[in-house]
């Protein structure tokens, strides 16, 4: 029925607790999450800043829930990717279609720029100049080149997948599994805490994990799990790799 919620005939606690990690984790090392607490003037600013924008969302995500909800009842048949421009074009009036289509085109624009930015500065600084040991003005010159690169290819994982849900789930199939575990060792691991090469490496094997989990083209047994098995591995191998070293060096030092 289109009014079951959370669960359905079609969607069982399985794809919510799926959905939850996949989607619910990836704010907590997002780089639009970071780009605007760092932006912030203190540290009380940003916690605040952060509580309070969570209390916003909560409505807010269950009015747009509701929107997709009421659209589906009130057409069946369409397709879940068009029932939000369904419910605006043919059932809103124009004052609030409008006002409503500038949100969903504003909160694109700001995610898609941060989310841009911040992976072009990664992979220039992070990864190729680390490499190459780049300067500062080659460095900003190559994320200019990689963030026109990566707008290229999102487009064109955009117009194979046809869909914004499916577009959204394949990223944060490969963002949480290759990300995510990496940078929460990297705040909380202590004196676990991984070396950016340990890291890149866990980073690199979850992220081939939760490629081949959103590869519409591979066809594996226990496919939908691969995400979350690649979380745990980019987790695992730098904790396993940094113990190793940790006791080597701890028995190079007995000697």
């Amino acid at each position: 029925h289109a009014l079951s919620f959370p669960l359905s005939s079609e969607f069982g606690w399985s794809d919510v607790m799926r959905l939850l990690l996949l989607v619910g984790i990836a704010y907590m090392v997002g780089p639009d999450m970071y780009s605007r607490v760092l932006s912030a003037r203190t540290t009380s600013v940003a916690r605040s800043a952060a509580l309070y924008t969570a209390l916003a969302l909560v409505p807010v995500a269950f009015v747009t829930a509701g929107m997709g909800m009421v659209a589906r009842t009130l057409a069946p048949d369409i397709a879940p990717e068009t029932a939000l421009p369904w419910l605006i074009s043919t059932a809103l009036p124009d004052a609030v279609a409008l006002i409503l289509v500038l949100g969903l085109v504003a909160a694109l624009m700001s995610s898609a720029d941060s989310t841009l930015l911040g992976q072009g500065i990664v992979l220039a600084n992070d990864i190729v100049g680390r490499l190459w040991q780049l300067s500062d003005r080659h460095t900003v010159r190559l994320a200019r080149l990689v963030v026109v690169m990566l707008g290229f290819a999102a487009l064109a994982i955009a117009s194979y997948f046809g869909g914004v849900i499916a577009s959204l789930m394949f990223a944060y199939s490969v963002f949480v599994s290759g990300v995510v575990g990496p940078v929460l060792l990297g705040l909380f691991g202590g004196r676990f805490r991984p070396t950016a090469n340990v890291a890149l490496l866990g980073l690199c094997l979850g992220g081939a994990l939760g490629l081949l989990g959103a590869l519409p083209l591979v066809d594996m047994p226990h496919k939908p799990l691969l995400p979350v098995i690649g979380l745990v591995v980019s987790m695992l191998v730098p904790l396993g790799v940094t113990a190793l070293r940790r006791r080597y060096s701890q028995s190079d030092l007995m000697v």
